[in-house]
Order: structure tokens, then C-alpha cells, then sequence
């Protein structure tokens, strides 16, 4: 790379060839997983996605809809975190792994 004159071989050529960093270089995309919480169930995601869209309709978390749409979803969140974690406990003598992860 070193040996190359780059200034007499990219003189001949306009802006655009050159560049050769898209050519020559690659990419390497960023991909980042958005990742639930373990203890996270698909019936909480559903319960939120509905506070969400509720929210929406109305832009005012003094509605009455949106307070009871909320008040659910802080209801199962309590409730099945509290379960999962009771779970956790239980096979903490087999699975001592899923407690550190979680902890």
C-alpha cells in the first residue's frame, strides 16, 4: 500500500471514483437485538402494546381509558414478574445459572 503514488492515480479520476473507501473497504453493520426481559411474558407485551396504543389515541394519561389500561399493565408486570422470580427460587438448587443471569 505504501509503494502506490495515490495522488498521481486518484488525480485522473473525478470525486465521485474516488472513492474508494465503498469500494474497496467493508462494512460491518451494527446490529443491535432489543431483547425482553426474562421474566417478560408474551400476554405483558400485549398488555402494554395496548396501553401504548391507547395513549396514542388519546395524548392525556388522565383519560379514564388510559388510566385503566395502565393500571393493567402495571397489575400483570407486578404479577408475573413476582411469579417468575418465585419459579426462579425454586430451582435455585438445580439451576443456580439462570439465578446469576437474572440477578
Amino acid at each position: 500500500m505504501s509503494k502506490i503514488d495515490w495522488n498521481i492515480l486518484l488525480d485522473q479520476l473525478t470525486a465521485e471514483e474516488s472513492w474508494i473507501v465503498e469500494k474497496y473497504i467493508p462494512l460491518k453493520r451494527a446490529y443491535t437485538r432489543r431483547r425482553k426481559p426474562l421474566w417478560m411474558t408474551h400476554k405483558i407485551v400485549k398488555v402494554v402494546a395496548n396501553q401504548r396504543k391507547v395513549y396514542r389515541k388519546y395524548k392525556d394519561v388522565t383519560h379514564p381509558a388510559y388510566r385503566q389500561a395502565q393500571r393493567k399493565a402495571k397489575a400483570q408486570i407486578k404479577k408475573d414478574k413476582k411469579e417468575f422470580e418465585k419459579k426462579l427460587a425454586k430451582k435455585i438448587k438445580e439451576d443456580k445459572k439462570s439465578f446469576f443471569a437474572y440477578a
